[in-house]
């Protein structure tokens, strides 16, 4: 395999898990940041279970929209680095791969 192939796969990927794991990190400080919330609240009786669980949702839904846009960067660097691919060599390294891509 070219060796700058191989490198710009690698870059791309580091580059996608380096954003995955800063997103998950934040994701994990805040949920650290509601369970003390919450467990402050507990001790004081200040908070209803309906707040908590509307919070909640909108965190995670936060957080799985962030996951799906990683993804999405990590396949269209996928897709950028086939498309610079030769179509000799692509054929080379993926034998299924036709003359006409697959959606």
């Amino acid at each position: 395999m070219n060796p700058i192939i191989q490198f710009q796969r690698d870059i791309a990927r580091y580059e996608a898990d380096s954003i995955y794991y800063q997103d998950r990190a934040e994701h994990c400080r805040r949920e650290a940041a509601l369970l003390r919330q919450e467990l402050e609240e507990e001790q004081t009786g200040s908070r209803t279970a309906l707040e908590n669980a509307r919070e909640r949702a909108t965190i995670s839904t936060a957080a799985r929209n962030r996951i799906q846009q990683v993804h999405l960067r990590n396949i269209a660097a996928l897709d950028e680095e086939r498309s610079n691919r030769p179509r000799s060599q692509s054929a080379i390294h993926n034998p299924g791969l036709t003359a006409q891509p697959v959606i």
